[in-house]
């Protein structure tokens, strides 16, 4: 990595907790450029030459997020499992239930969904058994466990990562169960 390269990295880490920082005490639609990069320690040429609005601070946040669980799905399992996937994904938003809850908050839930639903479909597409799925079957998964994980934030994370996953691995067997019936 080059010194441009790494200080621009940095830059963006310290535009990216700035304006997490801010959340907590400001409506984000009360917050300007201005504000980031003076919580930063930047200019507001350097916020330009690293992000286009502040929408794009939290896109980026997202998907480097979600990048990271990917990889660390993909290194603790040889086959993406749905188990797996659930409970590791559980697990990262626990970690940064905090900052999910700010977005909730702010009515910017959406800057969350837009990756996850790039990441679900890779996973989709690394499982033999979901990638046999049709469109309507992804669109459920992808976005029952969005809402899953948005409610579950919102109240409190109370149950762990592995309880969340249990009770939607339940819910995904109904059609199993109701074979049985």
């Amino acid at each position: 990595m080059t010194k441009k390269n790494k200080q621009s990295q940095l830059s963006q880490e310290w535009i990216i907790e700035a304006l997490i920082q801010l959340l907590k005490t400001k409506n984000y639609h009360d917050i300007t450029i201005t504000d980031i990069a003076n919580k930063a320690g930047v200019a507001r040429l350097t916020f330009y030459r690293n992000f286009k609005d502040k929408d794009d601070i939290l896109l980026t946040r997202s998907y480097q997020l979600f990048e990271a669980y990917f990889e660390e799905l993909k290194a603790n399992n040889k086959l993406v499992t749905i188990p797996a996937a659930l409970h590791l994904s559980f697990n990262y938003w626990q970690r940064d239930a905090e900052t999910l809850d700010l977005l909730i908050k702010n009515q910017l839930f959406y800057l969350i969904e837009q990756p996850f639903y790039s990441f679900l479909e890779k996973i989709i597409a690394e499982n033999s058994q979901l990638n046999q799925l049709n469109t309507i079957q992804k669109s459920f998964i992808l976005g029952g466990t969005t809402q899953a994980m948005r409610s579950w934030i919102t109240n409190g994370s109370k149950d762990s990562p592995a309880e969340i996953t249990e009770t939607l691995l339940k819910i995904i067997n109904l059609a199993t169960l109701s074979d049985h019936s």
